[in-house]
């Protein structure tokens, strides 16, 4: 088990707890209810008899120190409820926030491909039912390798960072952008066409192409960085795989073709 999952697993273990512990709380309050009940029921039997003034006197007594006993459990029982409900609220949070990082590359800040893949499956069964299109673009860092042996690793980091606040700047609403991992991402475009789409990979293109990335350590001149674009539109009942094939081909296309431009297949 990784870390993560280790992480995952006790959180949820503690949800658990906390919501048996709310359980615990509730059972407790409804049986001082119910014997509060029982001992109101018997007041009341004793009470409708002839009773002396003394004895009348003590049952009132008797009943209102037990009204009080019941009125401070119930507020203890509250107290822990609330206790349980603050921390359920806590864990549901951090759960959340961990299974989001999941889905999360850390260098780039965008989705990894294992996000990717399910955001591609659910939004062309989507497209398919609704009838509407779905364009996929997938953009490769061109020559990077060479920027990496050249530059440094490090400097590679950077280039990764400056190419995916680029895509993320170009996307918007219920688009996905996410790094496969190394220099290649894919952006999804749900509603939009190969016109559109074609648009919004030369709009990113574009923006590259201008940025110049700057060694941290200022030991060396800003680079130009450059991408190749693919582009596919979902066909009608094509299987998300097919869409991604035909994407990839469009992009090798692009670089065969002398890189730095954008090629719809």
């Amino acid at each position: 088990m990784s870390p993560r999952q280790r992480i995952l697993y006790n959180a949820q273990a503690a949800i658990l707890q906390a919501l048996d512990s709310m359980s615990d709380a509730i059972d407790d309050a409804s049986g001082h209810t119910d014997r509060f009940a029982g001992e109101l029921e018997a007041f009341s039997d004793v009470t409708a008899r002839p009773l002396s003034p003394e004895a009348f006197d003590r049952c009132v007594r008797e009943i209102s120190g037990r009204a009080r006993e019941s009125a401070d459990e119930l507020a203890r029982v509250q107290t822990r409820l609330q206790e349980s409900e603050a921390k359920v609220k806590q864990l549901s949070d951090d759960l959340a926030q961990i299974r989001a990082e999941v889905y999360i590359d850390a260098l780039s800040g965008l989705f990894n491909r294992r996000r990717f893949g399910a955001s591609l499956e659910s939004l062309a069964a989507k497209a398919t039912a609704d009838g509407e299109p779905l364009s996929l673009l997938l953009v490769d860092i061109d020559e990077f390798k060479a920027v990496n042996d050249l530059h440094g690793h490090v400097f590679g980091d950077q280039v990764i960072q400056s190419v995916s606040q680029a895509i993320r700047s170009s996307i918007k609403g219920r688009d996905v952008a996410a790094r496969f991992g190394g220099d290649e991402f894919g952006v999804l475009l749900p509603e939009t066409g190969s016109h559109g789409a074609e648009t919004v990979g030369e709009y990113i293109r574009r923006i590259i192409e201008r940025r110049r990335v700057s060694d941290f350590t200022g030991d060396s001149d800003p680079v130009a960085i450059t991408v190749s674009v693919g582009i596919a539109t979902l066909e009608r009942g094509e299987p998300p795989r097919d869409l991604l094939r035909r994407a990839d081909k469009a992009l090798y296309q692009a670089k065969k073709a002398g890189r730095n431009r954008v090629v719809v297949g």
